[in-house]
Parts: C-alpha cells; sequence; structure tokens
C-alpha cells in the first residue's frame, strides 16, 4: 500500500509482484501515470486493475 505515486513506483520497484492495484486519483502521480510507468519498466505482461469512483467512466480506461 503506498501513499501516493511516486510511492507505488518505488515499492514496485524495491518489491515487485505480480499483480498491481491503482487508484485513479492519488496524490502526485496519477494511477494512469504509474501504469505508464510501470508498462515501460516491466511490460504489458503485469496485470494491473485500475480503480476508480466515476462507475459510469469507462472511455477513460479503454485502450486505445
Amino acid at each position: 500500500m503506498a501513499g501516493d505515486g511516486e510511492e507505488a513506483l518505488r515499492q514496485f520497484q524495491a518489491h515487485p509482484c505480480d499483480v498491481v492495484m491503482l487508484d485513479v486519483e492519488m496524490p502526485g502521480l496519477n494511477g494512469y501515470q504509474v501504469c505508464a510507468a510501470l508498462r515501460q519498466e516491466v511490460g504489458d505482461e503485469l496485470p494491473v486493475v485500475m480503480v476508480q469512483r466515476d462507475m459510469d467512466d469507462t472511455d477513460s480506461i479503454e485502450v486505445p
């Protein structure tokens, strides 16, 4: 568990895991930015679960 996006990345680098759960709205780097950084670091094979408050906002999580 991390308090912000930067801490989430530091924790992942120190202790890689098999799945990551991110809140879209986090202090510092948001969930999208953390997800993009993780994708650059480890590729597309890492499952990332994105959580958002607005349950009707499917446009923000669709893959282009």
